[in-house]
């Protein structure tokens, strides 16, 4: 994650405030959007219940800021997993994905999280062009930052599974995009259209998920698909000065 470095995840799980803010303003912003790319009306909720949990538990991590981003989301995907099981029991009636990428009501916080319109709109078009799965993945990829092997024991799924599915969802993504043309993308008019879509191998996707290949130097077809993945991982810092204290205060052991 941009500006974190692993002395300031020492210094968290020793309790000191600075670097629990810090943790907060990086992370925070990242669990609402993960978490909003399944369920946008509970997102800040969700991802508030996570955040605790991250740093009740602090003291008893151990590992570097790879390991810590894989357990982050791990916790994350759990209090996702125990909101749409508690769903299930109250048997609330289905509603249709398409309907809840717009339906969510942005908090202070939420709505920091996606401040920049490039950003939402990239989120956005993941998780209405996209199956769950493919969206998971590629959220948790790119916002999270983690590698496949780590996606797949989050997801529960073989490496090969994910493989296939963020594969998949690129493909989709350059397809959505052909589809559109540039009259979609009004904020960004200069984005290449480009014709057919090439075919990319696994080093590739992996590259392009992390923001490595440049629009100008993407494959034939996936221009746009680089320009969306890089606007989807720009998230920036949260403010604490918007979010409820006892979300980033030093919690008791």
């Amino acid at each position: 994650m941009a500006g974190f470095e692993e002395e300031t995840l020492v210094a968290a799980r020793d309790g000191e405030a600075w670097a629990l803010v810090q943790l907060f303003r990086l992370l925070y912003p990242r669990f609402v959007c993960y978490v909003g790319a399944v369920t946008p009306t509970d997102a800040e909720d969700v991802a508030a219940d996570a955040w605790l949990d991250v740093a009740r538990g602090l003291h008893r991590f151990e590992g570097d800021e790879q390991a810590f981003r894989a357990w982050a989301f791990t916790i994350a995907r759990r209090r996702l997993l125990d909101l749409q099981r508690s769903r299930a029991r109250r048997r609330t009636d289905p509603v249709d994905p398409e309907d809840l990428v717009g339906a969510g009501g942005a908090g202070d916080v939420e709505e920091e999280a996606l401040t920049s319109i490039g950003t939402g709109w990239a989120i956005r078009l993941i998780t209405s062009s996209l199956s769950s799965d493919q969206a998971e993945v590629v959220i948790l990829r790119v916002i999270g930052e983690l590698r496949v092997d780590e996606v797949a024991t989050i997801m529960g799924k073989r490496r090969g599974t994910v493989r296939v599915l963020q594969h998949r969802a690129l493909r989709r993504l350059a397809q959505v995009l052909e589809g559109q043309g540039c009259n979609a993308m009004s904020s960004w008019d200069d984005l290449p259209y480009e014709m057919p879509i090439g075919t990319i191998d696994e080093d590739t996707t992996d590259r392009l998920l992390a923001g490595r290949i440049h629009p100008d130097d993407a494959p034939p077809g996936y221009a746009g698909v680089a320009r969306i993945l890089q606007a989807a991982g720009s998230l920036p810092v949260v403010s604490i000065f918007r979010a409820k204290p006892s979300l980033w205060l030093p919690p008791a052991r």
